[in-house]
Formats: structure tokens, sequence, C-alpha cells
């Protein structure tokens, strides 16, 4: 039997990094987006989200300063940043997101 550990489940962070190079792709292309409309694309490429853990992946883009968020009533939009379109095309690398599919 195997003990506990606080170690991150690497399938959970594999998830998690395709997830994050799913949403700067979107955003690279069309600049601003909203949690609702992700959630639901997500959901759709197979990489389903609650929407806890959704927001939790939109804190941890602002705080790297790759997007900036506001809310819009119950909505938050999210727009991107220079650095987050340096990530998105692949001139900066981060090992939390999935690198670009070259092509």
């Amino acid at each position: 039997m195997h003990a506990p550990t606080n170690r991150p489940d690497p399938l959970v962070a594999i998830r998690q990094a395709h997830q994050f190079r799913a949403i700067l792709d979107v955003l690279e292309e069309y600049r601003t987006g909203n949690d609702q409309t992700f959630y639901r694309w997500l959901a759709n490429l197979g990489l389903a989200i609650s929407r806890r853990d959704l927001a939790e992946l939109f804190d941890r883009l602002d705080n790297a300063g790759l997007t900036s968020s506001t809310r819009v009533e119950s909505i938050r939009v999210i727009s991107l940043t220079s650095d987050g379109s340096e990530v998105a095309r692949g001139i900066v690398r981060l090992d939390w997101i999935a690198a670009p599919e070259l092509g």
C-alpha cells in the first residue's frame, strides 16, 4: 500500500497544462473571453473542469501576468496580456503550460 503524499497527481498536472494551453490559444486568437464560455468549451474539448478549478486556473494566469480579469456582473472577462501572448505563441515557455503545437 502506498503512503499518502502531498505531491500533485501527475495526470492532473498534465490535464491542467493542456487546459492552460487551450485557454491561451483561444485568447491569442480572440484576445478576450469569459469564464462561462471557457467552461463549456473546455468540456467540449474533453478537458472538462469544475467552475471552482477553472477560477483557480484564471487566478494563476492573472497572478503570472499572462491574463487580466475583470468582473462584469456575474461574468469574469479574461483578456490576454503581452506576456501571455508570448507564452501563447511559444516565444516564452513555462513548465506548467503545455507547449504549443508546431505548424
